[in-house]
């Protein structure tokens, strides 16, 4: 069962916090995503809950970042940090867009933030299978 938007016969292409599942792949589209200089990673990207399946996926980070801006980005398993970066253009972010490679468990909820040290627009976009 989708975690998102349903695969049937309407379109399933869309951006939003859930995750998406067709068959044995899944997907997540952020959409643009505002910070308004929250100076930590506060703006949700993506906010869903596996279910009795693992996911191997790759998440591409990408934002309109310029120089003399800092950028913080975090991924947390239910509540917990697993992954977490703050820097300037000139560390992780200066090539973008930024590959995560991650390992979700079964029923994990899944939160992905981001945020800025001055009023920015990210966007993230997660593809990976499913195993059951």
């Amino acid at each position: 069962m989708p975690e998102g938007v349903g695969y049937s016969t309407n379109i399933t292409a869309g951006t939003g916090l859930e995750l998406n599942i067709i068959g044995n792949h899944c997907y997540a589209a952020s959409g643009e995503v505002q910070d308004a200089a929250s100076g930590g990673a506060n703006s949700v990207l993506f906010d869903f809950t596996t279910g009795s399946y693992y996911v191997k996926a790759i998440i591409d980070f990408a934002n309109n970042i310029s120089v003399n801006n800092q950028t913080f980005l975090a991924l947390t398993f239910n509540g917990v940090e697993v992954m977490a970066f703050d820097n300037d253009l000139e560390g992780t972010f200066q090539d973008q867009p930024v590959k995560l490679d991650v390992l979700i468990p079964p029923y994990t909820a899944v939160t992905l933030k981001w945020g800025a040290n001055a009023t920015k627009e990210g966007f993230a976009f997660l593809s990976g299978r499913i195993y059951s």
